[in-house]
């Protein structure tokens, strides 16, 4: 907070000189002028990112990331454990949580908290379908799919046919779409070596390690 709070302090009350026709003028300070540097990229880069986020600058973001630990694709992982596995009740509970569906906590809280003891998260949620339509209808869609279709079309279906990538750009930003498309690329590369299947691709993305370097656009600011 106390960098966000200098880089914004020094943009009102500062300017940089530069050189323009043999004279020295001066401009604003702008975003693209700071370079944030870290030993490493554990907790406190990412709230570095998320302080500037909150005071209001435009920040590219990470420069370098793991593809799993990408929030875009850890929603989207969560869903796709969930196709994999019904009885998953954490996975589904936080794809609930993520932009793809965008529940609230007192929603997901409503659901769980009466369910019978045993009773799975997805049962409940499908004897209260007529609560949930929306979910309902892509979850279902998802499941018919997921058996039969490569892991590249079904990833395909939910970003498209159901709107899956503008929920997450609207909700965690444009940075988000370099992981997404990142996953993507890996779900084509996987059906290259292997007999495609959901459980398959996601035990080979798991091992996989992937990192993603961002591409800093000069021209951006």
């Amino acid at each position: 907070q106390r960098i966000a709070a200098e880089i914004s302090r020094m943009q009102a009350e500062e300017r940089l000189f530069e050189r323009e026709k043999g004279q020295f003028r001066p401009r604003r300070i702008n975003d693209g002028d700071f370079l944030i540097l870290v030993q490493r990229r554990g907790r406190v880069f990412h709230e570095v990112i998320r302080a500037c986020k909150a005071a209001g600058l435009a920040v590219a973001g990470a420069d370098r990331v793991r593809l799993n630990e990408a929030m875009a694709v850890k929603d989207i992982l969560a869903l796709l454990s969930f196709l994999d596995t019904p009885e998953d009740d954490l996975s589904l509970a936080a794809a609930l949580r993520s932009p793809l569906f965008g529940w609230s906590e007192q929603e997901l809280w409503r659901l769980a908290r009466w369910r019978p003891k045993g009773r799975y998260l997805w049962t409940v949620l499908r004897e209260r379908r007529d609560d949930h339509p929306e979910t309902m209808a892509i979850l279902e869609d998802l499941m018919r799919e997921a058996d039969y279709r490569r892991p590249y079309d079904l990833l395909d279906r939910l970003l498209l046919r159901h709107d899956g990538r503008r929920r997450l750009l609207a909700r965690l930003g444009p940075e988000a779409e370099d992981g997404i498309d990142e996953l993507l690329s890996q779900a084509m590369r996987y059906e290259q070596l292997e007999a495609p299947s959901l459980p398959g691709f996601l035990n080979w993305f798991a091992a996989a390690k992937v990192q993603i370097k961002g591409v800093m656009d000069s021209g951006a600011g």
